[in-house]
């Protein structure tokens, strides 16, 4: 294992993922808790069954009305010039729902020449970060999350139905205990119980939190490459800088 940074992120050496999964994990599993973004090269033999029987051990996995044919576990993420890249925004995935994934396990599937790689923000860091007095006021605050702030117009009237949920702004972790800060520019929408314009001011903060380079680490593709992330610990940014070339990833979310 060979940390990515101070922070956050490792490259596991000589894993096989294409291995009996439940072994593989349970090595995996303590290094997933301790850094947040675990990478493993050359892993082009695991298949989309190996991928989400591995991510089936570490909780369970939901199949996706949207999800891939004949895997419906599995979320295609194929952006170009017909369907420009989205994800370009920090976020922790679906945290506008009561309970978000506690992982992903993405798979690369095609990549563009160059560029296309995917920064992740330990928010652990990002809270420990804060001023000890901000940290005080944050930590009984709530803020509320909503799948309408970063959808497209078009989409906005379908997903009025879906309505926003609250979390804590610093969450516990639930495996280790360590404090969190629980915001992001994606679906973070205001602070429960107080006025807006002093909302609006705290978040603008908070979300910066994620962009200091010390919280982060930058996870670079290549054939084969798979990464597993803790969505509980860590936010990312998928960087959209390789059109007009296309990028497939495969992801399995671990609920």
């Amino acid at each position: 294992m060979t940390p990515m940074t101070p922070a956050c992120g490792a490259e596991v050496h000589g894993a096989d993922l294409a291995g009996p999964p439940a072994a593989v994990a349970r090595g995996l599993r303590p290094l997933l808790l301790r850094h947040g973004v675990l990478v493993f090269r050359g892993q082009a033999a695991l298949t989309p069954q190996g991928q989400i029987a591995l991510a089936r051990c570490f909780g369970g996995v939901t199949p996706l009305p949207s999800g891939l044919p004949g895997h419906p576990e599995i979320a295609r993420i194929d952006h170009g010039v017909d369907a420009p890249p989205t994800e370009n925004v920090w976020h922790s995935d679906m945290s506008f729902l009561p309970n978000p994934p506690i992982g992903a396990l993405l798979r690369a599937v095609r990549l563009p020449a160059v560029g296309g790689d995917t920064l992740f923000a330990d928010m652990r860091a990002a809270w420990r970060r804060l001023p000890e007095r901000l940290r005080e006021v944050v930590r009984d605050l709530s803020a509320e999350h909503d799948i309408a702030k970063c959808a497209r117009a078009e989409e906005r009237g379908r997903l009025a139905g879906f309505p926003p949920a609250v979390h804590p702004l610093m969450r516990a972790h639930p495996e280790t205990g360590e404090e969190i800060l629980f915001a992001n520019p994606a679906y973070t929408t205001r602070v429960v119980g107080i006025p807006e314009n002093e909302s609006a001011a705290l978040l603008g903060r908070l979300f910066r939190m994620a962009s200091v380079p010390e919280v982060q680490c930058r996870v670079r593709w290549a054939e084969g490459t798979v990464v597993l992330w803790d969505n509980r610990s860590v936010q990312h940014y998928a960087v959209a800088d390789y059109l007009p070339e296309r990028r497939i990833m495969d992801r399995v979310a671990i609920a």
